[in-house]
């Protein structure tokens, strides 16, 4: 089976790249291929010095009205990636610590398999409350929460899905939503509300991927998500031998200092791939 580990960056986080699929070889002792989609505006030396490396570079058109890259991830949908069997998709604020086992023999090709996010599904569309809404966007929000109800809902910073789901218009649907909720409705502005669009468009076509991927590091429930304390620094003490990969969040990646704990970690990987050497 030939499989696939996915990312997404623009110019702004491509150098962030390299070191996430640093951690995916030498800790998740990944044997598959490697691939980054970015938006067709997207100009780094690092995206030409990729391209001549076994790195797939996948580049986009700009969607209308210039979303933030994470809704870029419906690409991931796009008949591009038939060339492998299984996509694996992760946001680049992770580190790989163990090998990445991820049972595919035993998957259902029908399904998308995620991590729970802890927002319910009804949170994805802008904000707890309705007080910044027009009568408009109220008037849609009641007609999403009468046809899901307000379940779980997951996060997109993990994917895991068989490339036959392509074939069921994945894609066309997402960019359909994408339309419909972000760009007419306005309903899924937050930078991370990606997941807006996922959640509608796989209500109820998703499982969990499993123990090993963490999609929330243990520290931001440590601190019961008060992030002024890690503005000194803070260190990780937490106990994840049980886990393939970490997700860190934007608050406390690993390759800020702030993250006392990883971001050494980060550092060796960064320097490890300097040019690229070790991926070619």
């Amino acid at each position: 089976m030939k499989k696939v580990l996915v990312s997404i960056a623009n110019s702004e986080y491509i150098r962030y790249f390299l070191p996430m699929i640093q951690s995916a070889i030498d800790e998740g002792k990944w044997d598959g291929d490697f691939c980054l989609i970015v938006t067709e505006d997207t100009d780094s030396e690092l995206t030409t010095q990729l391209e001549s490396t076994r790195v797939h570079i996948f580049r986009t058109p700009l969607l209308p009205e210039t979303p933030p890259i994470h809704f870029y991830k419906m690409y991931l949908f796009n008949e591009y990636f038939k060339k492998w069997d299984w996509v694996l998709y992760s946001d680049l604020d992770v580190l790989f610590l163990n090998r990445i086992e991820l049972s595919l023999t035993e998957r259902s090709k029908e399904f998308l398999y995620t991590k729970q996010d802890g927002y319910s599904f009804m949170k994805h569309f802008y904000g707890e409350t309705d007080s910044v809404l027009t009568e408009e966007q109220i008037e849609e929000k009641t007609k999403i929460l009468q046809k899901y109800g307000d379940g779980d809902s997951f996060q997109t910073c993990f994917m895991l899905f068989h490339t036959d789901m392509i074939d069921f218009g994945y894609f066309k649907k997402l960019y359909k939503s994408y339309l419909y909720y972000y760009c007419y409705y306005e309903l899924a502005r937050n930078s991370w509300w990606d997941q807006s669009i996922f959640n509608i468009v796989f209500f109820k076509k998703w499982l969990d991927i499993g123990n090993g991927f963490l999609n929330t590091s243990y520290v931001l429930n440590e601190i019961d998500w008060d992030l002024s304390k890690l503005e000194k620094g803070y260190m990780d003490v937490n106990d994840y031998t049980d886990k393939i990969v970490i997700h860190f969040f934007n608050f406390f990646p690993p390759w800020n200092s702030n993250n006392l704990r990883f971001y050494p970690i980060w550092e060796n990987y960064n320097k490890k791939t300097l040019n690229g050497n070790n991926i070619i």
